[in-house]
């Protein structure tokens, strides 16, 4: 993975997700693989994020708008540069409650590298 792509995820957890949070945060980072892709995983169990928001940012990334870009758009563009293509970022909402935000990188892009 190229260079600060998952420090700022962290960051973010930490600072939009967990902020409020006097005990009991909890920030998972975990790493899986399948046939066709590996993942990086980075979830909280923050204050919960509205649905619409989730949606606008995965519609972010999937349609490149233009205007005000945030840093997780810079890191899900950087990721797409490196991979030409072959990786990505999504939002869901995390079992944990808060945000879920994986780094999806398919097999054959880092053959590409």
């Amino acid at each position: 993975v190229p260079r600060l792509i998952v420090q700022p995820l962290l960051e973010n957890a930490f600072e939009h997700g967990l902020e409020d949070k006097i005990s009991d945060g909890i920030l998972r980072v975990r790493f899986t693989e399948s046939d066709t892709c590996f993942s990086i995983v980075v979830e909280d169990n923050g204050d919960m994020v509205s649905e619409e928001t989730i949606s606008d940012m995965n519609r972010r990334f999937r349609d490149n708008v233009d205007g005000e870009t945030t840093g997780i758009v810079n890191i899900h563009r950087r990721l797409q540069l490196y991979f030409r293509g072959g990786a990505e970022l999504l939002v869901e909402r995390s079992e944990l409650g808060g945000v879920k935000i994986s780094i999806v990188i398919e097999r054959r892009a880092m053959l590409r590298l």
